[in-house]
């Protein structure tokens, strides 16, 4: 299995890494009380090298008190992920995980459990969407445009709705929160919807995306990136680093 926030979220919710694309190199800090970096804990390690590698692997079993190995892959198609929507949808693993603030906001105030939306570990975040409305993009093609009104390149189509699993339980922006059982109150709570929030998209026409740009939904539902919701998945991909330039490259819709 996989170190990540899904098995390990109470350990690596203490750390904030920053991958860079252009040298390969990993920086893991303490993560303080407000969610900020603190304290500098590796690096940069470049984790396109053997010593990089075994550096950062070294780092993190002390961490979790485990063996691990450093994991990477070859091929510009893959993607270190926990679903295979993608593939077997399209037979393309590159996924991308949106969700709906809009979605979130009623959920914590019906559950009365304080819940963020990064909760959920998106790639990419949208509001102004309806609650529950990201669902009927399953199957259909969204647009990204500009503030100024020019239309990105970029396209998506919505693969699935998004199972929920026990790591959600634990607050990235905030790890001494108690966990909550989130799939299970979701399904109690939303039988007509079970235990999924947000959807999984694949891209379909590759282009860019940046902080507020708008997506468009089907059926003219317009929805705002926020401020800083678009960002890199560092708190699944904090131990798999090459991951965080697959995937980077999966949010942009670029190909090697």
């Amino acid at each position: 299995n996989f170190l990540c926030s899904f098995t390990y979220g109470k350990i690596l919710n203490h750390f904030v890494t920053k991958y860079n694309d252009a040298t390969n190199e990993l920086t893991v800090w303490k993560r303080n009380d407000n969610g900020q970096k603190s304290d500098l804990l590796l690096g940069p390690v470049n984790i396109s090298t053997k010593a990089g590698q075994e550096r950062l692997a070294f780092f993190f079993e002390e961490k979790c008190g485990e063996p691990l190995t450093f994991v990477t892959s070859n091929s510009s198609d893959h993607q270190f992920g926990n679903t295979e929507s993608g593939f077997n949808k399209r037979q393309d693993s590159r996924t991308i995980h949106i969700v709906n603030a809009s979605t979130v906001r009623e959920v914590e105030t019906k559950l009365g459990v304080k819940l963020s939306a990064e909760q959920f570990r998106p790639n990419i975040i949208v509001d102004g969407l309806q609650a529950w409305n990201d669902f009927d993009a399953v199957g259909k093609t969204m647009t990204v445009s500009r503030p100024d009104g020019t239309v990105s390149t970029l396209q998506f189509v919505g693969l699935t709705r998004c199972v929920r699993c026990d790591g959600i339980g634990v607050d990235p922006l905030d790890p001494s929160k108690p966990q909550v059982d989130i799939p299970k109150l979701l399904a109690k709570n939303y039988p007509e919807h079970g235990p999924y929030l947000g959807i999984y998209v694949v891209v379909t026409n590759p282009g860019d995306i940046q902080v507020g740009d708008t997506i468009t939904f089907p059926g003219e539902k317009v929805s705002s990136i926020p401020k800083a919701s678009v960002f890199q998945n560092n708190y699944i991909w904090a131990a798999v680093a090459a991951g965080v330039a697959l995937l980077t490259l999966s949010v942009y819709g670029k190909k090697k």
